[in-house]
């Protein structure tokens, strides 16, 4: 006999019982065991809804993406589900067992799937929601990088120079015992100023650094550094529309799926990144288990905008809450992506320039210092 999704059912038993051997079995965790990533995730969900609509068991299904998946970690986690499910575990417990690989939206998902029956189009629901998330991801890091990597080869630069070439010509200068101009004076002493505190200073911020990261993972930590990011001018603004744009994301995805709002609320607050945001759901979740709406609740944590407010109004009113959150969620993508756009086309020119002022500043302290010198020796 087999479940309604096609894995076989546990043998009937005189009385029920835990079965607590496969579940440690399959949480055994490894040191630096690869982690399954989110478009790995995906790609193995959009074709396991494949086979069952095509009519194959999930079982099934499972065991031949493990043998033809060349992913180590998708052939962990699907290799150890399979056997969970031959086992006669639950879809949703064998699922569960693997918080690590599987984020808590997922779960959830399959958990209400395995209720309603529509488990290969919650697994169509889940892949999309990944690749999106994931898209937006790979969005804010591209805009980050170009900037980023002209910044650390301006910084390089400035250090060669500061090291091992202008060293080099300050002891040609000061053997010439002669007056110089005050661009090249100001760029002996910051080389001094490098040469001498240059270490100390790089082991300062390297110190510092760590401490950050150590502090952000504490509580207090993580919430003071969430607060400075949305205050920060530029930043701050895509910190929000991400928080936006994922909020809504998981919103959609759930309640479409059959989860209800408080459910839903539970795994966007565990999963929204941001401690300030998922603070303010905690108090949006207890209005809504007291029964009240959602879109009173959001409005009063003052930290969602009045035109995702209004479409939940709407939905609430037309029965069509999981569309509107939808609708808010390609809304708040666009908007993110005009905003990357944008921000990446005026850091580009900004950084390109702050680049052109050092090399040129540079080059006239340099070259200001020699015309000096060539004039005093043909005056002389």
């Amino acid at each position: 006999m087999a479940t309604a999704f096609g894995a076989p059912a546990p043998a009937a038993a005189p009385a029920p019982a835990p079965a607590p051997a496969p579940a440690k079995k399959s949480r055994n965790v490894v040191l630096f065991q690869p982690k399954l990533k989110s478009l790995e995730l995906a790609h193995v969900s959009r074709q396991l809804a494949t086979f069952l609509r095509a009519g194959v068991p999930i079982l099934t299904g499972l065991e031949i993406l493990a043998m033809d998946d060349s992913t180590p970690a998708a052939k962990r986690v699907l290799t150890a589900i399979a056997s969970d499910l031959r086992d006669g575990v639950t879809i949703s417990e064998a699922f569960d067992r693997h918080p690590r690989d599987l984020p808590l939206l997922y779960r959830r998902m399959l958990r209400s799937a395995e209720l309603t029956g529509d488990l290969d189009g919650v697994l169509d629901t889940l892949a999309s929601y990944l690749e999106r998330d994931a898209d937006t991801k790979r969005k804010v890091m591209a805009a980050l990088l170009y900037p980023g990597i002209v910044v650390g080869m301006a910084v390089l630069t400035v250090v060669i120079l500061s090291l091992f070439v202008l060293p080099q010509f300050q002891k040609f200068f000061e053997s010439l015992k002669t007056e110089l101009p005050p661009a090249t004076r100001a760029l002996i002493a910051v080389t001094d100023w490098v040469g001498t505190y240059g270490v100390k200073a790089v082991v300062l911020g390297v110190v510092l650094l760590l401490l950050g990261l150590l502090a952000q993972r504490t509580t207090r930590g993580k919430r003071a550094k969430d607060r400075l990011v949305l205050r920060l001018p530029i930043m701050g603004r895509i910190a929000k529309l991400v928080a936006y744009e994922r909020f809504c994301r998981l919103m959609a995805s759930l309640t479409s799926g059959g989860v209800s709002l408080v459910t839903a609320l539970s795994v966007a607050i565990a999963a929204i990144g941001n401690s300030v945001f998922a603070d303010g759901l905690i108090e949006v979740r207890q209005r809504v288990s007291e029964g009240e709406g959602i879109a009173v609740p959001i409005a009063a944590t003052g930290l969602f905008p009045a035109t995702l407010v209004q479409m939940i109004r709407v939905g609430e009113s037309t029965g069509s809450v999981d569309k509107q959150f939808e609708v808010a969620a390609e809304y708040f993508r666009t908007e993110l992506h005009h905003r990357l756009t944008k921000v990446t086309t005026l850091i580009e020119p900004i950084v390109v320039s702050v680049v052109g002022v050092i090399v040129g500043f540079v080059a006239l302290a340099l070259v200001s210092a020699m015309y000096g010198i060539f004039k005093q020796n043909g005056a002389a």
